[in-house]
């Protein structure tokens, strides 16, 4: 639950400032924000059965290290273009990932803790992961209105579209920051099975 609080506070400081980033930056229309939109939840609900079948074949700790790995990228991925195709992709990867995610975390909780107390520690997992998206979106919203969009770094002088670049590379600093501290305390706690790769699919 700590891991995942610390993580949603990383992925909040940018995840509220994309859909403005597409808006006022990118002058998407809004049928083009609702494809861009509508392709992540899409591969979202689409690849969960196949997570699912994943995660009874191996377990969750191999999902969260893989999407959360992948997930980490995300914001960087929005520096490299701003051509909706290339972002709907984005989407479509951001998706997909964090279904399995999403999945895997749950389904740790499920299999740590005691059935009898299960309740509470949902309550106790949703209501951290909450003021973690709460405190992460504050955070971003500060840094979106007092980072400069021009600065100097040595002798090299940037020029960004938006501040907003800026909001996007500390998300990912603080994902890597994590992930790095995380990942590697993870531990299985469900039986594993061995499952060809052509039977999950």
């Amino acid at each position: 639950s700590m891991f995942y609080a610390c993580f949603q506070a990383t992925v909040s400081l940018a995840a509220p400032f994309f859909t403005v980033y597409m808006l006022r930056e990118l002058k998407f229309s809004y049928l083009e924000f609702m494809c861009v939109t509508a392709t992540s939840v899409l591969l979202h609900f689409t690849s969960l059965p196949t997570w699912g079948r994943i995660s009874d074949a191996w377990g969750n700790r191999v999902i969260v290290v893989i999407a959360g790995a992948l997930i980490t990228t995300f914001p960087l991925l929005w520096l490299v273009s701003t051509n909706i195709w290339f972002i709907i992709g984005v989407q479509m990867l951001s998706g997909l990932c964090w279904s399995g995610f999403g999945l895997a975390t749950t389904n740790f909780l499920y299999d740590t803790v005691p059935a009898e107390k299960r309740s509470q520690y949902l309550a106790f997992h949703n209501v951290l992961g909450a003021i973690a998206v709460c405190v992460g979106a504050l955070v971003g919203g500060t840094l979106a209105t007092t980072l400069p969009r021009e600065f100097a770094l040595g002798t090299y002088q940037f020029d960004w579209l938006t501040p907003l670049y800026g909001v996007f590379l500390i998300s990912w600093l603080a994902r890597v920051a994590v992930a790095a501290l995380c990942f590697t305390r993870l531990r299985e706690v469900r039986e594993e099975r061995t499952v060809p790769i052509g039977v999950l699919l």
